[in-house]
């Protein structure tokens, strides 16, 4: 809802639509249900960024073995840099695990009890509140015989 403080303090709601207030409590409600999953949502979420991120190393480590193999002249340096290759990948692998198991622990993280905290008061941005002017209210019409 929009609020707009009049000169003594008083909230008075500006309405913009007669559905205004039908999609407010839809989006209030919306919010509520969805509070106790934001966790998990968010755990997954990281997950997926610590899974890209070990994907974006092992694609680099591989480009870097490949361009290295190319300059490799006997089999003692390319068994030297195939050995190296394989514990990048492998350092990768348990770096990557060791954060996407953080992860897992903060996202199933039990959540406090249920509340309703009351929502702030927003101001628009879009309206001039000129405190001498008494301001008229607006009819609302039907959508249908507008």
């Amino acid at each position: 809802m929009s609020y707009v403080l009049d000169q003594f303090g008083r909230q008075h709601v500006l309405k913009t639509s007669p559905t205004h207030d039908y999609f407010q409590l839809m989006f209030e409600g919306v919010d509520a249900v969805s509070s106790p999953w934001q966790p998990m949502a968010k755990g997954f979420g990281r997950w997926q960024m610590e899974l890209a991120q070990l994907n974006a190393k092992q694609g680099r480590t591989t480009l870097e073995y490949s361009q290295k193999m190319v300059r490799c002249f006997n089999p003692l340096e390319a068994f030297s840099e195939t050995m190296n290759f394989w514990q990048k990948l492998f350092s990768n692998y348990t770096d990557a695990s060791k954060q996407v198991a953080t992860v897992a622990v903060k996202a199933a993280q039990p959540q406090m009890a249920f509340e309703v905290l009351p929502m702030p008061v927003k101001r628009t941005r879009d309206t001039i509140v000129l405190p001498d002017v008494e301001e008229p209210e607006l009819p609302l019409r039907h959508p249908v015989a507008a």
